[in-house]
């Protein structure tokens, strides 16, 4: 027995049943804490400052020359998972969660957990809690998410990723019933999770919606899928008030606490021990599990002293890591613009002034510092002009503000004289949050009204968007010289936006999100809840063509591609290998790359790696991605890459046979620098691969008739006139027969069946192993 199963019996012998009964929810705001015991709990928290962090209200106060005079502690804002994800970088992302978990011990007050990282897939752009979800991508979520985790619980922090499963809109978010076939929850969304536990968090937080017809909470088969296929053994807690009936269930199902005060939720509890409908054994396991948990964190958890000089240097980090997630999406020769230039520069728009770092909600921090691009870019000595151009909308959506028409025609007229204008456009705070989404992908009319202004006098217009989700801009990337996009970077936006504007670093990110033509191309367009006035049903009729797999299965074209990012540089890609042309579903390859910085400035390269199968069974995506690299050179540098192939990489699930698998089939091996920017392609053929059977007895006769193994069947073991029979060109009655389920065929109707049981099992076997 282990110290720690030693020291949770003897607290146990010491509880009363009221005790145990309380640990289910939350105390003040701690889990795990025994008040009569005097047993202190451990302390989880949005941000590593804390609730208070999460309302615009807690910035710091400061005297004249900047210093903090609050006597509040106030942690570095690192970029929002919306920027993070553009990064494409693991090692990055391991480094942030490594820096939030200091953040968090630098905290006065205690806290132990972060509820971090958020991983829900943004299935639509119009969800407005995109700005803290990495990506459309699940295999980008799930790898990324994965890191984060390990660099917070590595550092003395407990992760508690978020929000088990599909919450991908906030509107309506603890009502809806999110209808999703069993394919695409296992191959899209519970992939994500099955991704990034692989990191072993020791808590996760579980979402306010239904999925298929049960709270996720009280959703009795995935909490299993949770438990037993994806073998999580750590906490399990709800998001807060999330369990809106039925809170004995959710316990049945191995939900350990829920988010809310004591009084709330032990009602209920207490009402169904008593009658026994909830027993001491299912109490005392959820209990163990809870200490547990506890008393590891308190042990996880040290102190971390952050003096000044230590907040400065995690502030330049700050603005290092948002290099790297700030995307150049555009530039037709006009970025960097450097300081010895002499052109006249127009700044445009209101968030050059007062720029948006992080979305509003549970994911919003104020930061350390407050620095804007306008007066960054003054510092390095350009010979700048500013235009507000529109004023902004504190208030949730729809709220609209009108475009100034004094405002457009003084950026106007300004415009004319500059060489260059840097338009600067995107979100207000209140556009997106936790809570309520957007009306549409419509950047503010007021926005869009001047950018057309600004284009109408101007050839030389570079646009820096920043938002958590894409926005619809196809009109005007047309004619503009460079589009910028960043998410929300955190308080190291500004600094690093000039330095990539200037030149002075290199715009690191890759776009997470494919930016559409237009909103009804999106792959969720018509199954998106827009209103209260509709059932609380959401459809993901999308399936598993979420993202770019949508528009490149549709052949949607797209503004941008998921993955895009220019460079200052070039890069020169050889030695391209995989050193086996063939192997089974259980044996694994290496692809290898070698990239080279032919360039003279330092730059990076994001490698992705995905496969297409070429024939199969089974619907797939015209390619998938599996991994992805980000490579940093120095001038003339050059190194090798390479990357795993595996059964996971290959695998797909059977909704007919409700497991994984991997087809014997030929594939393709595809490296891209984006979704459709492809450098180096192989054909790998899986031998030897897993019965993936999708013949049954109730499979339609229409499908045996397309297997030449049921033809060949006939030829050998039955007389010209059956053959002649399932002929379609030679017997008319035949397509009155092709939706019959297979089994039929051993039935007599008029007269002598066609086949016997046993030959009908021979034909099943015979073309589901063709």
């Amino acid at each position: 027995m282990s110290d720690i199963e030693v020291e949770i019996n003897e607290i146990m012998e010491k509880m009363s049943i009221d005790d145990k009964l309380k640990l289910l929810a939350q105390s003040g705001n701690q889990y795990g804490a025994i008040p009569s015991l005097d047993f202190e709990g451990v302390v989880p928290q949005d941000v590593p400052r804390g609730g208070e962090d999460n309302w615009t209200t807690g910035k710091a106060i400061r005297d004249e020359s900047g210093n903090i005079i609050d006597g509040k502690y106030h942690p570095v804002s690192y970029p929002s998972n919306s920027a993070l994800a553009m990064s494409f970088d693991k090692d990055l992302l391991y480094h942030v969660g490594s820096q939030f978990a200091k953040e968090a011990r630098g905290n006065p007050n205690k806290v132990h957990i972060l509820n971090r990282p958020a991983m829900n897939l943004k299935r639509s752009p119009r969800c407005g809690r995109n700005y803290d979800y990495f990506s459309e991508d699940h295999v980008l979520t799930g790898l990324l998410a994965e890191q984060y985790i390990r660099g917070l619980q590595d550092n003395g922090i407990f992760a508690c990723p978020k929000h088990f499963i599909a919450n991908t809109q906030e509107y309506d978010r603890m009502n809806t019933n999110e209808i999703i076939d069993e394919r695409t929850l296992n191959e899209v969304y519970l992939k994500t999770w099955k991704l990034a536990l692989k990191a072993k968090p020791e808590m996760i937080m579980t979402s306010y919606n239904k999925v298929n017809g049960a709270w996720v909470n009280s959703n009795s088969s995935l909490m299993k899928a949770l438990r037993k296929d994806l073998n999580y053994e750590g906490i399990v807690v709800s998001d807060f008030l999330a369990v809106q009936n039925d809170k004995v269930k959710a316990h049945k199902c191995s939900m350990d606490i829920e988010l809310a005060q004591t009084e709330v939720h032990i009602d209920e509890i207490k009402k169904a021990y008593e009658n026994g409908e909830f027993t001491l054994e299912e109490l005392n396991l959820l209990v163990k599990r809870i200490l547990a948990f506890t008393l590891k964190a308190k042990k996880s958890y040290k102190k971390y002293e952050i003096d000044e000089n230590e907040a400065e240097a995690m502030r330049e980090d700050a603005i290092k890591v948002s290099e790297n997630c700030i995307a150049l999406l555009k530039n037709d020769a006009i970025l960097p613009i450097e300081n010895n230039s002499r052109k006249k520069i127009l700044i445009a728009g209101l968030l050059a002034k007062e720029p948006v770092t992080a979305g509003s909600g549970s994911g919003f921090m104020n930061g350390y510092k407050d620095e804007n691009p306008f007066e960054e870019l003054k510092k390095q000595g350009f010979d700048l002009e500013y235009a507000q151009g529109y004023e902004v909308s504190n208030s949730r959506p729809p709220c609209e503000i009108k475009e100034n028409e004094s405002l457009i025609a003084e950026a106007r007229e300004k415009a004319k004289k500059a060489d260059i204008v840097i338009a600067f456009t995107g979100s207000s705070l209140a556009y997106e949050s936790e809570s309520y989404d957007r009306p549409n992908i419509h950047l503010p009319k007021a926005q869009e009204a001047l950018l057309t202004a600004l284009e109408e006098v101007s050839n030389n217009v570079i646009i820096c968007l920043t938002s958590g989700s894409v926005y619809e801009i196809a009109e005007w990337a047309g004619k503009a010289k460079a589009i910028i996009y960043s998410g929300f970077c955190g308080e190291g936006y500004s600094k690093a936006i000039t330095n990539i504007i200037t030149g002075k670093a290199e715009a690191g990110g890759r776009t997470a999100e494919t930016f559409p033509i237009c909103e009804e191309h999106t792959p969720s367009y018509l199954n998106f809840t827009p209103s209260f006035y509709e059932m609380a049903t959401v459809n993901y009729g999308e399936g598993i063509f979420t993202g770019y797999r949508w528009y490149e299965k549709r052949k949607l074209p797209v503004l941008f591609p998921f993955g895009h990012g220019l460079s200052y540089t070039n890069f020169e890609y050889s030695s391209f290998s995989i050193d086996k042309a063939e192997m089974t579903a259980d044996d694994t390859c290496t692809v290898s790359l070698k990239i080279k910085n032919t360039g003279k400035r330092k730059g990076s390269q994001v490698i992705q790696l995905y496969i297409k199968e070429k024939g199969g069974k089974y619907i797939r995506p015209e390619k998938e991605l599996k991994d992805f690299t980000k490579v940093h050179l120095e001038g003339g540098e050059e190194k090798t890459i390479s990357f795993k192939i595996s059964r996971e990489s290959l695998e797909l699930y059977s909704d007919t046979l409700h497991k994984w698998g991997v087809q014997a089939d030929d594939y393709e091996i595809i490296l891209a620098l984006s979704s459709e920017n492809i450098i180096k392609t192989a054909n790998l053929k899986i031998v030897k691969a897993d019965k993936m059977s999708i013949y049954t007895k109730m499979t339609p006769l229409v499908k045996f008739l397309e297997n030449p193994a049921f033809q060949n069947y006939l030829k050998e073991k039955k007389n010209e006139w059956l053959q002649n029979f399932f002929n379609l060109e030679k017997t008319d009655f035949l397509v009155l027969m092709l939706p019959l389920p297979f089994h039929r065929l051993a039935e007599k109707s008029q007269g002598e069946a066609m086949f016997t049981e046993k030959e009908i099992e021979e034909i099943i076997e015979a073309c589901n192993n063709n």
